[in-house]
């Protein structure tokens, strides 16, 4: 039953206990009387709701007003409540797991150890989840509603799901020695980490509501995993077999059956680097480093087929390279490290190929290189340059409405998705 329901039902009730011994008799029948005519809207006479006399009442009048007052004050109130109701029922706009969302808060973990939230404007902080742990890698949920980050224990790392304000923090059960890689499932009901078990990386599913977790049974290291839209995972698969190892990506359902090699695996490691599926789970796009000719080129594969196609970008000399490339939210962009000699710069280019636009101030190579972040809404980056110690937003369309965060972040912050 509603609140609405339950207003109903008492209502003669309550209007009953109020009615005063000095009411007059032929009060009833006024009031059946005026519950025959229709009433006009509220807003064509203020003197329908505040009644208006200018005459001085007798004694009985009062008693007639005021108890007129209480029903009508008393049925505001059942009105007030059943509204407060109604829209505290109403369900939250979530946002879809994949593709374009609207830009919510920023997490990050500060090096004391607690985490920390800004709105999308990058001002006015705030820790949303402190004490003597030492917490890392806030990562929000796809539906926003949540943030789930590691925390230091004994032997290792323990993963912590708390609401998107930081509150009620539950840690999932299991240590997991060796923490890499975290993902949220399509529907944020699970989480999918990389550690190391029995000594080799592989990928563990954890239930959301404390459940115990499931290490998938690949028979292969897993590094870069991502989970798809339909709840498959996609990963970079390591394979050690008799007088060599392979390498190669590898698609797999939500129960680690059956992986299958998108591409021919190869015995070359930098034949497959920096992969990320697109938006709609039918691409990937990743980087080479092949000699002579492919010095951090960047390829993008479709995974149901297998064709594979470079990306051509204009004007690339022999000594530029990308690296570590990333999809729009969109799909239509893909944002990627460009460098050369000892300098890069976070870049957009078409996912056809074409020309790459740079952005922001110039970055350091190897572990002085800038990172990137997609805003949900696909318009601007969140970029971090570690040999600066510099966080900006960049203007993902390249027009220069590039601007400097004051944050004390050591890393790059995650997004939170919210409802456009």
């Amino acid at each position: 039953m509603t609140a609405s329901d339950r207003i109903q039902r008492h209502l003669p009730e309550l209007m009953a206990d109020l009615a005063s011994a000095g009411v007059p008799d032929y009060f009833d029948d006024l009031l059946q009387e005026t519950a025959r005519v229709r009433q006009r809207p509220a807003w064509s006479s203020l003197e329908r709701w505040l009644p208006v006399d200018t005459t001085l009442a007798p004694v009985a009048g009062r008693a007639r007003l005021w108890s007129g007052l209480a029903i009508l004050a008393l049925v505001g109130l059942l009105a007030a409540a059943a509204l407060l109701a109604y829209v505290g029922s109403r369900p939250t706009r979530l946002p879809a797991p994949f593709g374009p969302a609207g830009n919510g808060l920023m997490y990050y973990s500060s090096a004391d150890g607690d985490i920390y939230s800004v709105d999308s404007s990058g001002l006015a902080p705030k820790s949303i989840v402190t004490g003597p742990e030492v917490d890392a890698g806030p990562l929000p949920s796809r539906d926003g509603r949540r943030i789930a980050f590691t925390r230091k224990a004994v032997g290792g790392d323990q993963v912590v799901v708390a609401e998107a304000d930081g509150s009620g923090p539950r840690t999932l059960p299991g240590t997991w020695t060796d923490f890499s890689e975290i993902d949220w499932s399509p529907d944020s009901s699970r989480i999918a980490i990389v550690s190391s078990v029995a000594g080799v990386p592989s990928l563990t599913v954890l239930p959301v509501n404390g459940s115990p977790s499931t290490t998938l049974p690949l028979g292969m290291e897993v590094h870069d995993f991502w989970y798809l839209p339909d709840g498959r995972f996609v990963f970079l698969g390591v394979k050690d077999a008799v007088g060599a190892t392979t390498y190669g990506f590898f698609v797999t359902d939500a129960g680690g059956a059956n992986p299958r090699a998108i591409l021919p695996p190869s015995t070359v490691d930098l034949d497959w680097l920096g992969m990320s599926p697109s938006p709609d789970g039918r691409s990937l796009v990743y980087h080479v480093w092949r000699d002579p000719d492919e010095h951090g080129r960047l390829h993008v594969v479709d995974i149901a087929t297998g064709t594979d196609r470079p990306l051509v970008i204009d004007g690339t000399t022999v000594d530029e390279w990308y690296e570590n490339p990333q999809f729009s939210p969109d799909g239509t962009h893909i944002m990627c490290l460009r460098g050369g000699g000892e300098v890069s710069r976070i870049t957009v280019v078409p996912v056809s190929g074409g020309p790459a636009v740079s952005l922001g101030p110039v970055g350091g190579v190897g572990e002085a290189a800038p990172s990137g972040l997609y805003s949900p809404d696909g318009k601007t980056i969140t970029a971090y340059y570690p040999a600066l110690k510099e966080l900006w937003l960049l203007d993902a369309s390249g027009n220069g409405n590039d601007r400097k965060l004051t944050l004390p972040v050591n890393d790059l912050p995650t997004w939170q998705r919210v409802a456009p």
